[in-house]
């Protein structure tokens, strides 16, 4: 069976439990997911984005991939993502942080090992899931039950709702990609925003109305 168009949670009960939910749709599919957050902003990224993954997908065959920017600022409301700039890309992850303090994430600017976390990656299912189940076994057990339990009704699936309530609401980033140790990191050579934050947001919107480009 061919995996949904659109998976519906009954409630929002956290990224990893979103994430481990459409890794179980496609882990009998030959193929790599790709994660990118909605709220996030690559300008013109039919130019550039698709060539670039296909540039690394071959290294996402057998790790997980995230991907990060070059920081401008030591700002505090993104993740970091610590790698070895010593080994050519992907880069190996050895450590990160969720939204560190300033002084914390100016030290990490200084030493020059640190990238943005822009929460995009690129994994194989079957992996994603086997490191899920061994970090966070209860999570990913609550989540396959409700995935089992689960209805399809044409290109939609719907996990049960009360076995999907049952999920601890957790973070992809600190419940998973924290704790693992064989991470790999690709610099994206591409502007990127976090129309997630309300300054950046803010930004981006008067930008496009100093172009006449606004769209309501």
């Amino acid at each position: 069976m061919l995996p949904p168009s659109f998976l519906l949670e009954p409630e929002g009960r956290g990224t990893a439990a979103a994430l481990i939910l459409a890794a179980l749709s496609l882990q009998k599919r030959d193929g790599l997911m790709l994660i990118t957050p909605s709220d996030h902003v690559i300008p013109d990224p039919d130019d550039y984005f698709p060539g670039f993954i296909e540039d690394i997908m071959h290294h996402a065959r057998e790790h997980i991939v995230l991907i990060g920017v070059e920081p401008l600022a030591p700002e505090t409301h993104y993740g970091y993502i610590e790698i070895d700039r010593d080994k050519a890309p992907p880069h190996p992850v050895f450590g990160s942080i969720e939204k560190p303090p300033l002084e914390t994430a100016r030290d990490m600017i200084a030493e020059g090992n640190a990238l943005w976390n822009t929460g995009l990656f690129l994994a194989p299912p079957a992996l994603f899931l086997e490191r899920c189940a061994s970090l966070k076994p209860r999570l990913f057990n609550d989540v396959k039950a409700a995935f089992d339990a689960g209805t399809w009704q044409q290109a939609v699936f719907r996990p049960d709702a009360d076995l999907y309530r049952e999920a601890r609401n957790e973070s992809i980033d600190r419940a998973i990609l924290q704790r693992c140790r064989d991470l790999k990191c690709c610099p994206l050579p591409l502007p990127w925003y976090d129309a997630g934050c309300w300054n950046m947001f803010l930004t981006l919107k008067l930008r496009h109305i100093m172009r006449g480009t606004l769209t309501k």
